[in-house]
């Protein structure tokens, strides 16, 4: 069986490949909690399933226009750009979920102590 090495052309080419496992990861994991959640605000599956589609239906229509705003400047300042602003919405999204969660088991205690 032949052996396969792996050369990296950088010293810091572990360091980069790591980041981007570590963040494939993360937004797996996020895609895999989100719809969880929604699941568990409803009684049924629907909103999931609208928010799933149009979830896909922005990546299909977006993604050649963030394509073409990134081909217009420079990459790197652009996708850091685009990492910040990823970073950034995913605590928000979290933060409105818990918030959604807070006010849905209060309501419900409240109508249990009536």
């Amino acid at each position: 069986m032949p052996t396969v090495t792996i050369s990296f052309s950088s010293p810091f080419a572990p360091a980069l490949y790591a980041s981007c496992v570590a963040g494939n990861l993360v937004e797996q994991l996020w895609n895999f909690a989100w719809p969880s959640a929604i699941a568990l605000l409803h009684p049924s599956l629907l909103p999931v399933a609208i928010m799933g589609f149009f979830a896909k239906l922005a990546i299909i229509a977006g993604g050649p226009l963030v394509g073409k705003l990134m081909d217009s400047f420079p990459r790197l300042p652009a996708y850091n750009f685009l990492n910040t602003v990823q970073v950034n919405i995913m605590p928000l999204t979290s933060k409105e979920t818990v918030q959604l969660y807070r006010n849905l088991f209060a309501d419900s205690s409240a109508s249990f102590r009536r």
